[in-house]
């Protein structure tokens, strides 16, 4: 008896919970109703054409308004919501979506700046992005948009229509050995910096929080300060991801730092320029042209044909009203290419995650789940690219399939972790009451990297507690009372009980270790 007992009270509940993750598993055969919110003709086209190729597994129910508090009932009966670059998705909204039974946010562009990352994973959803479609796109339209405003192609074209084939006024620079100053060499950054280096034979100069030195050497440029940049450049182009700490990055401190007359890119984000002080450098002259494919309040009017109305914004109309200012309707992304790569991307992902299976596309600082009480060392995690997640003091597990997590400051040594322990939960760091959350994460580049594994400390053995994965005695019980369905419920449990493989942010576990 005293062996029945213990067995039925650990059997069972387990016996009751695979049979639960059989049905969920039936249940996820069927499509995954998805809520695509800013939809626009083109995206329909790419996305229609992806999911038919796969056998239709989506019913996209496509959505002309953007999301925001007064449309997000929209998203009622489905599990998943498709987003663009000016929804809203902020703590307000998240919270409705969670209440509506929405699982997945799908964003159909690279940054995240729309999301409360935060406030979502509390909640529980699950944030994928596109982080690669295609940065040729980009890098193609930032030099077409540099070219165009340095040698008016624009003004020329309006001219000619008109009969007017005078050349006065129409006088350009050559962009050949003149110093260009790249602020961010992501994908997007390195190609313009490779382009305008090798292929014009200008004098590069970058700024970036985790200098590509190989690329440097490759692409024949080279890194300085953020304030010797600035200074140095007679061309300014920004390709750096929109957070809290590069947020008005140009503003009247950092625009006082630049050349008279430099001439300035922003293919990224609106809100790295501080739109007051653009205006105040246009008007003094100190600004000699400006290329936006972007525009810090840009949501009230890009993407919709408001030719009809009437702009209200007196920031937007002040500076589409300066002759050396070219602005553009964020369309820098726009190729055939780039929109199969995102629908294809998002359609897969959103797919994996409804399957349980693990994806490489999760918004990163939606990964990081922060603990009270504890304080970041300083430390950065190379695979974060941003000041913002740099400054969270991340560190991260050697392990391609690896964990990220907050340490606490006030520790002498790193959080005891085994890295191959396949746990998601929180670990004891040694201090009484503080706790650090780790959770899955599929690490960017080459898994065994370079110096990944420093400031990690692993303890071998360490004693894991393990309250979801069963124990091979109640697998073998399982697969007895199910035998005639015995393969189905085999694949079950790889797909879903894996540790490796799981992603789901509802378990939970906890690691204790022994100092």
């Amino acid at each position: 008896m005293s062996f029945t007992r213990p067995l039925i009270r650990h059997v069972l509940p387990k016996i009751s919970r695979l049979n639960s993750i059989a049905a969920i598993t039936i249940a996820d055969l069927a499509k995954m109703k998805v809520a695509f919110f800013s939809t626009k003709h083109y995206d329909e086209e790419a996305f229609d054409k992806v999911n038919e190729s796969l056998g239709s597994p989506l019913e996209i129910t496509y959505l002309q308004p953007s999301l925001n508090l007064s449309t997000v009932a929209l998203a009622k009966g489905h599990k998943a919501v498709s987003l663009f670059v000016n929804d809203t998705a902020n703590a307000e909204v998240l919270k409705e979506l969670a209440q509506l039974g929405v699982e997945i946010i799908a964003l159909r562009c690279a940054g995240t700046d729309n999301v409360d990352l935060p406030t979502a994973s509390t909640l529980s959803l699950t944030t994928i992005h596109v982080p690669s479609y295609s940065p040729h796109a980009v890098a193609e339209f930032t030099i077409g948009l540099l070219l165009t405003l340095v040698r008016k192609y624009h003004k020329s074209f309006n001219r000619t229509r008109e009969g007017n084939f005078s050349l006065s006024g129409l006088v350009g620079f050559n962009l050949h050995g003149k110093t260009v100053g790249v602020i961010g060499t992501g994908q997007i950054g390195l190609l313009v910096a490779k382009i305008l280096s090798r292929g014009f034979g200008c004098e590069v100069v970058a700024y970036d929080l985790y200098p590509n030195e190989e690329k440097a050497q490759e692409y024949g440029f080279t890194y300085k300060s953020r304030d010797e940049v600035l200074r140095e450049a007679d061309i300014l182009t920004l390709h750096c991801p929109l957070t809290p700490s590069s947020h008005h990055l140009l503003d009247d401190s950092t625009l006082s730092l630049t050349k008279p007359g430099v001439v300035i890119i922003n293919t990224s984000r609106g809100g790295l320029i501080d739109t007051k002080s653009l205006i105040r450098f246009l008007k003094s002259g100190h600004i000699g042209a400006l290329g936006m494919d972007v525009y810090e309040g840009e949501k009230e009017y890009f993407f919709r044909d408001g030719s009809r109305g009437v702009i209200h914004d007196d920031d937007l109309m002040r500076l589409m009203s300066f002759y050396n200012v070219l602005i553009t309707g964020h369309q820098a992304f726009l190729s055939k290419e780039a929109l199969e790569a995102i629908a294809e991307t998002s359609v897969g992902d959103m797919m994996r995650v409804g399957r349980g299976e693990k994806v490489e596309r999760l918004a990163k600082n939606s990964l990081i789940q922060h603990s009270p009480g504890l304080e970041g060392d300083g430390r950065a995690n190379p695979a974060f690219e941003d000041a913002h997640s740099r400054n969270r003091g991340v560190t991260e597990v050697p392990d391609l399939w690896g964990y990220y997590w907050l340490r606490g400051g006030r520790e002498s040594s790193g959080p005891l972790v085994s890295p191959h322990s396949g746990s998601e939960g929180a670990a004891e760091t040694g201090h009484r009451g503080e706790t650090v959350v780790i959770r899955h994460a599929r690490l960017t580049g080459n898994g065994r990297g370079t110096r990944r594994e420093e400031h990690i400390t692993t303890k071998q053995g360490a004693r894991i507690e393990d309250r979801d994965t069963p124990h091979p005695t109640v697998i073998l019980l399982f697969l007895w009372f199910f035998g005639h369905n015995a393969s189905t419920c085999a694949s079950t449990i790889d797909l879903h009980m894996s540790p490796r493989r799981h992603l789901s942010t509802s378990q939970k576990m906890r690691q204790r270790y022994s100092r």
